[in-house]
């Protein structure tokens, strides 16, 4: 009878040994206890990853498998991602105080200013923590190969990435705008100077890869390459900042801050603002993408905590004078370059893009703007009102003429009579349209105006579902608006409510009844706090609306969540704190002002209140979304316990959390790289392919959510599509520039070259810089028509079906190139 030792010796001489260079058949030892014998061997299907023998299960059964945690791993990589950015941003909102003279006065005046310049930290840190799995992913790879053949997946997935980010992300955020309404790169020399090193950086791949050392990355291009990261962030820095003009702070007015109540360092904060920067709302995304439902309303917390947030996150903003409420604005600061100067041609639009005005007011007055271009010479726009459900003659008198602007005049109002009456009707909508601006274009044609019903009580609820704000204010403010009708003396009932904040320790039981007399469409609800929450994390608690009278009745939004969070800023109301225009609220009075002292910080009771979080599930929709939004937390679970590892960001200024999170996700960017290897071997996608397409998806979903979350809220398309081209840059000039140097000091110690096989990827680099080329054409054409991103609903889907087509095309010939469908000599 054969021994196991002599059945072994007859297959090592049958049979050669399976290994990364053997295809077809061959044997594979298990640690001295079983042969498995392979029909049909790839060299791409073993891996350190797999339990012996998983690779003979069908190959139906193992693409299945495969692609399900491929899936999961990229939902790995997005939570490890996000929790690596909360500590990058903690990094870059760090401040220093600073004492410069104040040239007008001559007085030194104390300062706090960021420790980290916009730009740099921007270009740097930022584009670090959007581009992290692209990077980890080429050093791993780089790392895990040495002494063996280089990989293809890493340099691939930056290609591919690029690729998405440009064309795929520009086309999701121009989609995700209104009709009509344009948003523009604010810092637009920046994404001048980053679009051009993008450019290069692809460029300059292509001949290390090609032209200069065909297949071999020498000593000195690794260090250029790498050198080329830190050019780039002193170029951005010196188009920001130019510091040959100079100190550009901006001091504040002493005595204007005096006569607004404030003081110097208050007034230095407004004018000189900090930009919201991609990484909120990428973490907002990874967090939805989790299971947690509340981000969408941490998203318009965030603008309640900000002072100088967005106007597009105003829901909508009341003028007392006018009495009417105007929707979203439209961003005409950003009609200009960042210098200020004009950007082409005058364009002309509407202040909003929508108005309300209450039956009762007897006029809306309709703003009209111009920007950009010649305003030193006059300007001549005709203007007419338009049906809708709204009648001329019933519910307004129609209005129509010319509005003349004169040399250096910027706005023009149109006055509209509305027509009141004592009948309860539904609210109704009319259009005011401009033509015939002989000289500028009209960027925003007509606007809508809905005649508000006041002859009703009106629907009462909160402004907004959730409200995020600091554990040092003594009180929390809560809007209520009044919708849908004004008429009457009206009131409803309001009290707390207990959830992970516990009334008498976070914040004081209350209850009452909120008051608004005939004609208001506002009022505040206060409720006092206690400031228990500095020492133990979030809290949250809420305040639920009941029993209207007079008439009103009860709106969608009956209950707002109050989250109590050390790391928010003191949050005060739309009304400067005062509340609504003779609002009464019952109940709970205001406390006085803190001592502004920021709370302790407690490590270990942070620590574990993350644990909680990522245990219990983060539920705030209904129906069937709360159900998709548990199913996602369970299969995120073991990702969240995992990364429970990494302390609280503001533990020791972020520090800790960033480098224990990128320890950890270099560990699953490493099983990533594994899993994406195995999943192109079964379905028969090279290395090339997988990384260009399905590694470079995954890892760019919580991009595109992070970006269309931006582009809806942030009223500039820096957030959205400003940061992408320097993200591009930092790819290949750290994620390329980084490995090539470990690799090259490698094989330079042991007397060898490193010897890379360009292969399909040239071509592929090729492909992508023409249609870079084009997709920043389409951009600039977009740029000078209103905005990179926006328009007409036509010029939106032109623009994105043709960003798109750019992207399908750059697969098609890449796949096809790489199959060897045709030949290229480039």
């Amino acid at each position: 009878m054969a021994t196991y030792d002599s059945l072994v010796k007859d297959v090592e001489g049958a049979l050669v040994k399976c290994a990364d260079d053997v295809d077809g058949p061959c044997y594979q030892e298990q640690h001295g206890k079983a042969v498995i014998l392979f029909e049909d061997y790839k060299s791409c299907q073993g891996s350190w990853l797999l339990l012996p023998g998983f690779d003979t299960l069908p190959r139906g059964l193992l693409i299945v498998v495969y692609s399900l945690f491929f899936a999961w791993i990229f939902f790995g990589v997005s939570i490890a991602s996000d929790r690596f950015m909360a500590g990058i941003e903690v990094i870059c909102a760090l401040k220093r105080k600073v004492k410069k003279k104040n040239p007008k006065t001559g007085e030194m005046v104390e300062l706090e200013v960021p420790v980290w310049n916009w730009v740099v930290a921007n270009i740097s840190l930022m584009a670090l923590g959007t581009s992290a799995p692209e990077i980890l992913l080429a050093t791993v790879e780089t790392v895990m190969s040495l002494g063996s053949v280089p990989g293809e997946l890493g340099p691939s997935c930056i290609v591919g990435s690029a690729a998405y980010n440009f064309f795929v992300i520009s086309a999701v955020c121009t989609l995700s705008l209104k009709n009509g309404e344009f948003k523009r790169i604010e810092q637009f020399r920046v994404f001048i100077c980053t679009a051009v090193w993008s450019i290069w950086a692809y460029i300059w791949m292509y001949l290390v890869y090609k032209v200069i050392s065909p297949n071999v990355i020498e000593m000195w291009e690794a260090f250029v390459t790498l050198g080329f990261f830190p050019a780039l962030i002193l170029t951005a820095w010196l188009i920001d900042t130019e510091p040959w003009k100079g100190d550009n702070t901006v001091f504040p007015d002493e005595e204007e801050a005096a006569g607004k109540g404030g003081d110097a360092a208050a007034m230095h904060d407004k004018a000189n603002p900090v930009r919201k920067s991609i990484l909120h709302y990428r973490m907002l995304a990874v967090r939805k993408l989790a299971g947690e439902s509340r981000a969408d309303e941490m998203l318009k917390a965030y603008a309640q905590q900000d002072p100088h947030a967005s106007k597009h996150l105003q829901i909508e903003a009341y003028d007392s004078n006018l009495r009417q409420l105007s929707g979203h604005a439209v961003a005409w600061n950003s009609l200009s370059d960042g210098n200020g100067s004009s950007a082409g041609k005058m364009q002309v639009g509407f202040g909003s893009m929508h108005y309300s005005v209450l039956e009762s007011s007897g006029a809306a007055r309709i703003v009209v703007k111009r920007s950009g271009g010649d305003l030193a010479s006059p300007l001549t726009v005709q203007f007419a009102t338009k049906d809708g459900t709204a009648v001329a003659g019933l519910d307004y008198e129609h209005a129509q003429g010319a509005l003349k602007f004169a040399a250096g005049e910027e706005e023009k109002e149109v006055m509209v009579p509305i027509l009141d009456d004592d009948m309860s009707e539904p609210d109704v909508t009319f259009s005011v349209e401009l033509t015939g601006a002989e000289g500028a274009a009209i960027v925003q044609a007509s606007v809508p105006v809905t005649i508000v019903d006041d002859d009703e009580g009106g629907v009462l609820m909160f402004e907004v579902p959730t409200l995020q704000v600091s554990p040092n204010q003594p009180v929390v403010e809560l809007p209520v608006v009044r919708r849908n009708g004004a008429d009457g003396n009206v009131s409803v009932d309001w009290a707390t409510k207990d959830g992970t904040a516990v009334q008498g320790a976070h914040f004081a039981a209350s209850q009452g009844t909120l008051h608004m007399a005939r004609g208001e469409t506002r009022g505040t609800i206060a409720v006092p706090l206690m400031g228990a929450a500095g020492k133990a994390g979030m809290a949250a608690f809420k305040v639920e609306l009941t029993n209207p009278l007079g008439g009103a009745v009860l709106g969608s939004r009956t209950e707002c969540r109050v989250i109590i969070t050390p790391s928010a800023r003191p949050h005060t109301s739309a009304q400067g704190g005062k509340g609504g225009s003779g609002s009464k609220a019952g109940g709970a009075a205001g406390g006085s002002g803190g001592d502004g002292e920021e709370a302790p910080f407690h490590l270990w009771s942070a620590w574990g209140d993350e644990v909680k979080e990522a245990i219990m599930p983060q539920i705030e929709s209904e129906g069937w979304e709360a159900w998709v939004d548990l199913a996602l937390h369970y299969i995120c679970i073991t990702w969240k316990l995992v990364l429970c590892l990494v302390p609280p960001a503001e533990w020791l200024g972020g520090y800790p959390c960033f480098i224990i999170a990128m320890a950890l996700l270099v560990g699953i960017v490493a099983i990533m790289k594994e899993v994406a290897e195995l999943f192109g071997c079964m379905v028969g996608l090279s290395d090339l392919m997988t990384g260009i397409s399905l590694v470079a998806l995954g890892t760019s979903i919580p991009d595109t959510f992070a970006s269309r979350y931006a582009a809806m809220n942030d009223d500039t398309a820096d957030a959205a599509i400003g940061n992408v081209t320097g993200s591009n840059s930092v790819n290949v000039f750290l994620g390329l520039g980084l490995p090539w140097v470990i690799a090259c000091i490698y094989h330079k110690v042991k007397g060898e070259q490193y010897v890379v096989a360009a292969g399909p990827l040239g071509f592929s680099l090729v492909v992508f810089c023409c249609g870079f080329a084009g997709a920043l054409t389409i951009l600039m054409v977009q740029r000078y028509r209103g905005g990179e991103l926006g328009g007409s609903r036509a010029t939106r889907w032109t623009v994105a079906l043709t960003l798109l087509s750019i992207w399908f095309l750059f697969l098609a010939l890449a796949g096809s190139y790489d199959s060897g469908h045709f030949e290229s000599k480039v």
